[in-house]
């Protein structure tokens, strides 16, 4: 009886000492990613022959645009992709999501229907969108 007691005291003891040798390994604390992001609601995506101009929601019941160059999609040996466009998933709306690397803008995602005949897609003019000369997208509030 007594010698169960023991046994039962020692598998208490280090359960008890489990937890603190664990933080003693993460003496540190948990380190900060440099990755961060920001998602907005997506309600149309207008394609023109050389940029995408997304009509996104914002804080409150506001719309804002944002235009993404196509080029940024395109595959560059030296350079990763500044757009990557997603299939959705069943029962989720359409969403694109900002990511920045050390608060610097790294890359967009969309998250949109792969078909292109969903009402999300549209067609915007040629002649009336100009994303030259865009380098980065931030998401207003």
């Amino acid at each position: 009886m007594k010698s169960k007691k023991i046994i039962i005291a020692l598998a208490a003891f280090c359960c008890a000492l489990l937890p603190a040798a664990a933080e003693a390994n993460n003496a540190g604390g948990h380190k900060e990613s440099s990755l961060s992001y920001k998602m907005a609601p997506v309600y149309k995506v207008m394609e023109s022959r050389d940029a995408y101009v997304v009509i996104y929601g914002r804080y409150g019941s506001k719309l804002a645009t944002a235009k993404i160059p196509k080029e940024w999609a395109k595959y560059k040996p030296d350079t990763t992709r500044k757009l990557t466009i997603r299939s959705l998933p069943p029962k989720l709306n359409p969403y694109i999501t900002v990511v920045k690397k050390d608060g610097e803008f790294h890359k967009v995602i969309l998250t949109v229907p792969s078909n292109k005949n969903d009402t999300v897609w549209g067609t915007a003019s040629n002649s009336k969108v100009d994303a030259s000369g865009v380098e980065s997208i931030e998401l207003e509030n």
